[in-house]
């Protein structure tokens, strides 16, 4: 509904995110939706929330909605598009900067023969996780942050499992059990009521932020976790 109040805008928003999805860094996601129209489409759609600050699942009166697009109509939403457009696609290069990189190293094991297929295979898992493809539907703009920080986090443990896999490996022995426990509730979530699955988000934010201190310490995070806390949570 946004959109066709401000069409105007949003016209030449979509011109602009057509150009910048014709970049390399957006090959995965293109590729991942079939192709560039669905991909323009969530762009756009993310914008939306994000101005109105909404979260996916979240649904705004029509009283807060009216009062909104007045608010933009005095504002500049293609400036503000622009910059959410921008910092999609600063994510995107980051995210094929980092699976390149994966690739390189996995390749380099296989060479020398000391290759442990189930450290790369993790990796990639948590690649998929960090940035899931369907991440443009699912994030708000606080979750574009983050991910930024995982994916450096990801960058980090990938060169160091590669010289050092034993220590990778035992330090992945430390947070498998609690992995696991989340992917069994997030494979079950449609169960859950509201209330359990902002608890889930929780553990979920705790337990991505416990496995930056773990394999990354020099990036900080955003709230003081251990493992004895995920324990308790």
């Amino acid at each position: 509904l946004l959109r066709l109040q401000l069409k105007p805008q949003f016209k030449e928003l979509l011109k602009y995110a057509k150009l910048s999805l014709s970049a390399p860094s957006a090959r995965w996601l293109t590729a991942s939706l079939g192709s560039q129209a669905p991909v323009r489409e969530a762009v756009l759609d993310f914008v939306v929330r994000a101005s109105i600050g909404e979260t996916s699942g979240q649904v705004q009166t029509a009283e807060a909605f009216t009062s909104h697009v007045e608010q933009m109509k005095q504002q500049n939403l293609h400036a503000f598009g622009r910059q959410m457009i921008d910092r999609i696609m600063a994510l995107l290069r980051l995210r094929a900067e980092v699976s390149a990189q994966m690739i390189k190293f996995e390749q380099l094991s296989r060479k020398s023969g000391g290759g442990d297929p189930e450290l790369f295979r993790d990796l990639r898992d948590q690649l998929a996780i960090i940035l899931p493809v369907d991440f443009l539907r699912t994030f708000s703009p606080d979750d574009l942050d983050n991910s930024n920080r995982y994916l450096k986090s990801l960058a980090i443990r990938s060169e160091r499992a590669y010289h050092n896999p034993h220590k990778d490996l035992q330090k992945r022995k430390t947070i498998s059990p609690y992995q696991e426990k989340l992917k069994h509730y997030l494979e079950n979530d449609r169960e859950l009521n509201h209330e359990c699955r902002n608890r889930l988000g929780a553990y979920q934010q705790m337990l991505n932020e416990f496995r930056v201190s773990l394999f990354s310490p020099e990036i900080k995070t955003i709230i003081s976790v251990s493992e004895k806390k995920i324990k308790q949570t």
